[in-house]
């Protein structure tokens, strides 16, 4: 669903490289040295909070509100993956579209957001999920239903991208809705199918 951050990845590096696998370098035995003895000692925890932090406050040297997305296709490949992956593995996938508040901005707002290529991201998500026949939530289409006005909006995003927890109660109820009535549905057809198989028999 993290459409966002690879609206991000896109615009920094035009592709998925940076998320690719690499041999482990001292750096990595480094953090994850850390991360095995920041769970024995609280001194070690306030460390790495503190370097994971300042890594988060780094600024990329990127204007992301004038770079331009070269080429949506390695994030329509990925998702094609994705869902061949799944299937292949006996695992039912389910895709969802993200919604953002693009007219919610503050200190924490990630830089790369962008509302027009969210909603292109957004639509080939859809586009993915209809040729590939894979079940779609469209979190954005039901959040931009269920909004009434400016003040509720700033109740669901706290920065834009991210939601609170009475955002998180609105995803949580929608998501758990729409799986049941997948689960209901393909239940229902699977018990068709089984009655059936047995009338064909007893024919």
């Amino acid at each position: 669903m993290h459409a966002t951050n690879d609206i991000g990845m896109l615009k920094k590096d035009n592709n998925y490289s940076s998320r690719m696998g690499h041999d482990i370098s001292i750096r990595d035995i480094g953090r994850y040295t850390m991360q095995i003895a920041s769970t024995h000692s609280a001194l070690i925890g306030l460390i790495r909070k503190a370097r994971t932090f300042n890594g988060f406050q780094r600024k990329d040297n990127i204007d992301y509100r004038a770079t331009q997305i070269e080429d949506i296709e390695p994030f329509r490949a990925r998702l094609k993956i994705f869902v061949s992956i799944c299937k292949a593995f006996g695992i039912v996938p389910i895709l969802m579209t993200q919604p953002i508040a693009g007219n919610i901005k503050n200190e924490i707002t990630p830089e790369w957001m962008d509302p027009n290529a969210q909603f292109v991201f957004n639509r080939t998500i859809r586009e993915i999920g209809n040729i590939t026949d894979t079940e779609i939530i469209d979190l954005e289409t039901y959040i931009s239903n269920s909004i009434k006005d400016e003040k509720e909006l700033n109740q669901i995003f706290y920065d834009g991208v991210h939601v609170t927890d009475y955002g998180s109660s609105l995803y949580a109820r929608h998501i758990t809705e729409r799986i049941h009535e997948r689960t209901v549905r393909v239940g229902n057809s699977s018990g068709r199918d089984r009655i059936a198989a047995r009338m064909s028999k007893i024919e």
